[in-house]
């Protein structure tokens, strides 16, 4: 084998394919969270689409901490 450098490593996913995620979503003095599950992977600062059943709309999103995330655009 190889020795690992610095390089070689990276921070786990904050969302995988499949996953639930919560959406904070804000607009004017509206504020919802929905619960979607996530298109993609990412990590924190990631933007992602997100797929929330309820409305039955997918959303880019960006991930904020593990699970969470901020609503970007509606697609």
């Amino acid at each position: 084998g190889r020795t690992l450098r610095k390089g070689d490593l990276r921070a786990a996913f904050a969302a995988d394919i499949g996953d639930a995620v919560t959406m904070h979503y804000r607009r004017g003095g509206l504020a919802l969270d929905l619960r979607g599950h996530a298109r993609e992977t990412g990590h924190i600062g990631d933007t992602i689409r997100l797929h929330v059943s309820d409305t039955n709309t997918t959303y880019r999103a960006r991930l904020v901490s593990d699970g969470v995330a901020e609503w970007v655009e509606t697609l």
